[in-house]
């Protein structure tokens, strides 16, 4: 899993981005919010054979369509068509053609949206309803950040330092690494139907409320044993452990209907400060 973070709450995530972008290799896929849609970040993309699924953005965009969209089908959540449409970068003025994507929702989102569009540069074998099913397993990200920040407390708010905030919020993601390896010993074992139910937080719940007793319990030599064993070998015994728990113990409750948030107030006039810039306001007049 790459990382990227900054201790300056004001830096923006178009700029922390860049590096993942720039580091990544040929065929790699990205999907993204709309937050990255912008010209500079396609064509760093593009021009390393690295493929994307970003969300538009208009304002952040040089945009023309080339042709009119045209139908292709419909997904689960609505009717799928597919343009051509060009970008352009207002600094250097290249131009990068691409598919838009558009998805007409049955039901408009949260936000009064009754239409996604997706920009990318996947090839035309790949259909634009695989792109928008694509599309569709993001928020999938979501939810694992609300693991990671809660279940996993990878956001701990009295943490004074920036940099403490990071390193606990890094040690999340190692310990839900961790936690996937059980989740994918658990499919393997009782079918997907199962572990599609199972909550990131009662299985985080008992592995916090177990530690201790495997700690006691369990001789340092048998985790010597197990740390010595080759990636197969040690997958089997994880099969083997996943055979004899009960998937329905770790079960999500099922949600009830979805109600609307409240109206946010706006944050425009309200003052919003960062933590690093305070801290290094204080080092200066001392």
């Amino acid at each position: 899993m790459d990382t990227a973070a900054a201790e300056d709450a004001y830096t923006s995530e178009q700029v922390m981005v860049e590096p993942m972008f720039a580091q990544a290799q040929p065929h790699d896929l990205f999907v993204a919010d709309r937050h990255d849609a912008v010209c500079r970040l396609f064509l760093c993309v593009h021009d390393r054979s690295v493929h994307f699924v970003i969300r538009e953005h208009l304002p952040q965009l040089i945009l023309k369509e080339l042709r009119r969209a045209k139908r292709t089908g419909r997904i689960e959540t609505g009717v799928v068509g597919e343009q051509p449409v060009e970008v352009t970068d207002g600094k250097t003025q290249r131009r990068l053609q691409l598919r838009r994507v558009i998805v007409k929702l049955d039901e408009a989102t949260e936000k009064g949206e009754t239409e996604i569009r997706l920009l990318t540069n996947l090839p035309a074998r790949v259909n634009a309803k695989k792109i928008a099913r694509l599309y569709r397993r993001r928020w999938s990200s979501e939810r694992h950040f609300d693991l990671l920040k809660n279940a996993l407390h990878g956001q701990v708010e009295s943490l004074g330092q920036p940099r403490a905030s990071i390193f606990a919020l890094c040690l999340s993601m190692v310990a839900s690494n961790a936690l996937a390896v059980v989740q994918g010993a658990l499919t393997t074992t009782h079918g997907e139907d199962e572990t599609d139910k199972l909550s990131g937080y009662y299985l985080a719940d008992e592995i916090a409320g177990n530690d201790r007793a495997v700690d006691a319990l369990v001789p340092q030599a048998e985790f010597d044993r197990l740390s010595g064993q080759s990636a197969k070998r040690f997958g089997n015994w994880c099969r083997s452990v996943a055979r004899q728990i009960r998937p329905q113990a770790f079960s999500a409750h099922p949600r009830g209907p979805k109600r609307s948030p409240p109206k946010r107030a706006s944050g425009k006039h309200r003052d919003h400060d960062s933590t690093h810039r305070l801290l290094q306001e204080d080092k200066q007049r001392c």
